[in-house]
């Protein structure tokens, strides 16, 4: 008999961006703010004809962690 599970899965994406700012301080919120609205994914990949904008960050992907942390049966 087939059963369905719900699984939990994790990815840690570790890598670096280049801002334009006055300061640490908002070289910080920059980069939050950047982050928040665009995700680790779009950032260090960006879509070509889609995320034309976030080229200008030069994201570098450094490392990828992925797991399966947890597996609970749905009865």
């Amino acid at each position: 008999m087939i059963k369905n599970y719900k699984m939990e899965i994790v990815e840690k994406l570790r890598g670096t961006i280049q801002v334009q700012a006055e300061d640490e301080g908002q070289a910080y919120y920059i980069a939050k703010q950047v982050l928040f609205e665009n995700g680790c994914d779009r950032l260090f990949c960006p879509v070509s004809g889609v995320d034309e904008d976030l080229y200008e960050y030069e994201g570098d992907l450094l490392s990828i962690t992925q797991s399966v942390e947890e597996c609970e049966e749905i009865l």
